[in-house]
């Protein structure tokens, strides 16, 4: 097949195995090493399915991943038999062949390939969109920035153009580009990353934005809402969740809605450390945050919700100057409940903290507590209604790497069980998923400290 410059081609595996996209033999002048699949469970809300773009830049990671189909944790290379597949030629004298031989089946020799070695980029902005909060959520769309000091910020083979799905779209608007890979040198001061989203819904959805390596002393990561006019902090080594609505006010989907800036240590709004909810025996919740400063701070409103997106407030407290402020919602309200904190300053701006979950544990529950975990032991308590039998468990980060598995065994009368997590484990969250043979299911959020 022939690749034209600055054009799509269509290729399908003509072989009856399965091959290595790494060994395919490509001539010519910059044809990109990259290539673009369809995925069936890539759902979003329209349930159509969705393009992944899985490049070199990132280690073949799939973008946005997500489906078992291909885990943006897990290098992926492999193209099925009979599979078809798009590449792209970028640049005005870019263009080649494509074609196949025996070293690019995955039984093969492979005695000659054009990349051998997968490199994963330490710093890098891995954004996914979903389509609700909650258990009810699912992966739409996403796309990967590549910070690198040998990039440059100009367009070229090494960004991924995106193919637009049929659902949701969320994309980077880069170069007069719609990109869903991009390659950049490292950020400074001042330097914005723009999103593009279309083909919304008018629903809630959530913003996972997972960062690595960005850590500074001169800026800070900021993720700007142009709907809300909502500035948040975006953590360097924490996945950062974002909840928003789209509803029948034409801005609140426009494409240009989100964008990342990087902004100054001096420009900063207020900086949550952390943000922490617990519930107490008594059945009260407890929240407890750190902010880096309080400087023109008037008070920090404490906001709730059953569902993760609509908030009201239900509490208040006045600042004081110190780092470390707590609040008790004398409510006994049972189930999942979502905390944040709106902290006001002096002339009426506000910026919220992250999100944070309660889960009261019910005779159909199973519940973390308490949650942050300390000393790598989780202690589940276990709901009377939990069927008995056996269960696997998986520690998942973020990207969603599994760290850590086991099995775990629930009897007629148990009501607590402690799992041992490895001590290597860093601090962060984590999903704890637990399921078992007969279609159990249960995803709970773990913060490690």
């Amino acid at each position: 097949s022939t690749v034209v410059a600055n054009r799509f081609e269509s290729v399908g595996n003509p072989y009856a195995s399965a091959i290595d996209f790494r060994y395919v033999n490509i001539t010519g002048n910059n044809v990109d090493n990259t290539f673009y699949v369809w995925d069936p469970l890539l759902a979003g809300s329209y349930n159509l399915g969705g393009f992944q773009t899985i490049s070199s830049v990132n280690g073949y990671r799939p973008v946005p991943g997500g489906t078992e189909n291909y885990n943006n944790a897990i290098p992926c290379t492999t193209i099925q038999s009979g599979q078809a597949f798009f590449i792209h030629a970028t640049g005005a004298n870019s263009g080649g062949t494509i074609s196949f031989d025996e070293s690019a089946k995955i039984t093969g020799s492979k005695t000659t390939f054009r990349n051998e070695s997968i490199v994963t980029p330490q710093t890098f902005i891995h954004t996914l969109l979903y389509t609700a909060t909650g258990n009810n959520d699912k992966m739409a769309d996403g796309n990967f920035i590549v910070l690198d000091s040998n990039e440059d910020n100009g367009y070229n083979s090494h960004d991924a153009l995106k193919i637009l799905n049929s659902g949701e779209n969320f994309g980077i608007n880069a170069y007069s580009k719609k990109l869903s890979v991009e390659s950049r040198s490292m950020p400074v001061a001042g330097d914005t990353f723009h999103f593009v989203m279309n083909n919304m819904k008018k629903q809630n959805y959530q913003l996972r934005i997972a960062a690595a390596g960005l850590i500074s002393n001169e800026f800070a990561m900021v993720l700007l809402d142009k709907y809300n006019n909502l500035e948040t902090i975006i953590s360097h080594d924490d996945t950062t969740i974002y909840n928003f609505n789209v509803n029948d006010n034409l801005l609140s989907f426009a494409p240009d809605r989100f964008k990342i800036v990087f902004k100054t240590i001096a420009a900063l709004p207020v900086e949550f450390i952390s943000v922490n909810a617990m519930p107490l025996q008594n059945g009260t919740k407890r929240i407890i945050w750190k902010v880096a400063n309080s400087i023109n701070i008037d008070k920090y409103q404490i906001e709730r919700s059953n569902d993760g997106s609509h908030f009201s407030l239900i509490g208040c407290v006045p600042s004081s100057g110190q780092l470390n402020y707590q609040f008790t919602d004398e409510g006994k309200e049972s189930g999942k409940l979502f905390y944040r904190i709106r902290a006001v300053e002096n002339g009426g701006r506000f910026y919220f903290s992250k999100t944070v979950l309660v889960d009261n544990v019910s005779k159909n529950q199973i519940v973390i507590y308490p949650n942050p975990v300390e000393g790598h032991v989780v202690h589940l308590q276990v709901g009377k209604s939990i069927p008995v039998g056996n269960y696997v468990w998986k520690i998942v980060n973020q990207i969603g790497q599994i760290i850590q598995n086991g099995d775990l065994l629930i009897e007629k009368n148990t009501s607590l069980i402690n799992l041992f997590l490895q001590s290597s484990i860093p601090k962060g969250v984590y999903n704890l998923e637990l399921s078992d043979s007969k279609g159990f299911n249960e995803t709970l959020h773990v913060i490690l400290k």
